[in-house]
């Protein structure tokens, strides 16, 4: 079910603009005022890395602009399997959240968002602490999309475990037509540019801050943030355990045939 919300409550005033923001970004790489993310970390390489999660309602939020103009977003509640309120973010929209961080240190920001229907781009976003881009690799972070093919799609749905291409008149397999399977997913933060591999970590002293998301690129429904920090490693079996058992829920999902051995 969707709905827009007929009120605006009265929040506090917004940490920036959105126009500040796109200027902010716009700017930071010609002057000295935004670190590089090694040059954050060093700043703050004391500190320690909390291992409690801080959850983060996307309905909680306290300020949504499309175009610099606060407007109500588009709600949508118990969406596709996920319960409660999630928020739309439209590709022109600002979303601000406040958060009260228990223990100071690092924490990894993760976003759960659906990848709803646009321009089937990958969506992008920038990332805001207090008003302030805390480093520049923030200034543009990517949300993937789901893919399959229409091939596929039309062999799963018929209950083949193997995939058979479309042939032309030469007999050559044909090209197949991509199509998004959207889901719900859980991501990090990642440099964009493929410099630093592991997820970006956010420096937050205890307290109240606010994380603001602007859009870039592409819409996006958001059901909640995470502030948080890695489990341990696990082991190859564990890992492969777990794999085998999310493929499983998701082919049942999706009604695919269940294509690992043993599942």
């Amino acid at each position: 079910m969707c709905f827009g919300q007929t009120g605006l409550p009265a929040y506090a005033a917004a940490s920036m603009t959105q126009e500040q923001a796109k200027e902010i970004v716009s700017t930071y790489s010609i002057t000295d005022a935004v670190p590089g993310y090694a040059e954050y970390l060093s700043a703050h390489q004391d500190a320690s890395y909390p291992e409690e999660t801080v959850e983060i309602m996307a309905g909680d939020y306290v300020l949504y602009m499309e175009g610099d103009k606060e407007v109500a977003p588009e709600i949508y509640t118990d969406y596709e399997g996920t319960e409660g309120e999630s928020v739309l973010t439209k590709e022109n929209g600002y979303i601000e959240f406040e958060v009260q961080v228990p223990e100071t240190g690092f924490y990894q920001l993760q976003v759960e968002y659906y990848p709803v229907a646009g321009k089937n781009s990958e969506i992008q976003r920038s990332f805001f602490v207090d008003g302030e881009l805390p480093y520049g690799e923030l200034s543009l972070i990517e949300f993937s999309r789901v893919w399959s093919t229409d091939v596929a799609q039309k062999n799963f749905a018929e209950g083949n475990r193997q995939v058979v291409w479309n042939k032309d008149s030469q007999d050559n397999d044909m090209k197949p037509v991509a199509v998004e399977i959207p889901e719900w997913i859980i991501s990090d933060l990642h440099d964009n540019n493929g410099y630093i591999t592991s997820p970006l970590c956010l420096y937050l002293e205890a307290g109240t801050h606010t994380l603001s998301m602007n859009s870039q690129r592409e819409p996006m429904l958001i059901h909640r943030l995470l502030l948080t920090n890695s489990q341990e490693v696990k082991s190859y079996a564990g890992s492969y355990t777990g794999y085998r058992r999310r493929w499983r829920d998701r082919c049942l999902r999706l009604r695919f045939p269940l294509g690992l051995p043993g599942i």
